[in-house]
């Protein structure tokens, strides 16, 4: 009963590591610039994505853009060339882990590495940036060296997210 204890306070409050999730503070963080980030990951995440994204432009200010859903009028050939276009025009691609699949997060992490170097030379550099559930069921097991992994969770997935690439942002 002791450890369980103990790994639940470890859970709500951290363990004092960077990578542990903390308690999001009440002030918002605003990053300097403009920013339009691609919120992105498998299907069994789309909730969890949307809140993200709708959490990075109420709570900060920040511009985001979702991929176009799989349906009845779109092939998958409409699918990837939107997200093409839409990786050619943001700042940053945050992909989310969860519950995935894990193979079509992988998907979109390569989409984004073949896409990256075929953008317009005067843009600014693309980050790509992953949050990880503390609660996923597997650890992710693709990690470019560019991208910056921030592990999530605590009481609010979506809101610790949100603030932590914020404050990669500023």
């Amino acid at each position: 009963m002791a450890r369980d204890m103990a790994a639940r306070l470890i859970e709500l409050h951290g363990s004092g590591h960077p990578d542990t999730p903390r308690e999001t503070p009440s002030r918002p963080v605003r990053p300097n610039g403009e920013h339009l980030v691609l919120v992105n990951g498998g299907e069994d995440d789309q909730t969890l994505i949307r809140e993200v994204a709708e959490r990075l432009q109420r709570d900060h200010g920040i511009g985001y853009v979702l991929p176009l859903a799989l349906g009845k009028d779109l092939k998958s050939s409409d699918i990837s060339r939107d997200l093409r276009e839409k990786l050619k025009l943001c700042t940053t691609m945050l992909v989310i882990f969860k519950e995935g699949p894990e193979h079509q997060v992988h998907r979109r992490i390569t989409e984004f590495l073949k896409v990256a170097p075929q953008r317009p030379k005067n843009s600014p550099a693309s980050r790509l940036e992953l949050c990880e559930s503390i609660a996923a069921k597997q650890a992710f097991g693709y990690r470019p060296p560019q991208m910056r992994v921030h592990r999530c969770g605590g009481g609010s997935c979506a809101a610790d997210c949100a603030r932590r690439l914020a404050e990669a942002l500023t």
